[in-house]
């Protein structure tokens, strides 16, 4: 199963940390960023795991 992933600064570790579960769960995961704890805004990422989601037909996790 292929699962879109993202998140804003503030959620980094937990996002990485979801990551690296799905994986161990051996689902493909389709990650969006962000890639750092830079500050970025929540919706741009947002729009990117809709767009995985709407193109693929995929789930997607967002984490703020």
């Amino acid at each position: 199963m292929k699962i879109a992933l993202g998140c804003d600064h503030a959620a980094y570790e937990m996002k990485e940390a979801v990551k690296s579960f799905l994986q161990i769960k051996k689902f493909e995961v389709v990650d969006v960023g962000t890639f750092s704890t830079d500050r970025v805004d929540y919706p741009d990422y947002a729009q990117k795991v809709c767009h995985e989601v709407l193109k693929n037909k995929i789930d997607g996790i967002l984490i703020c």
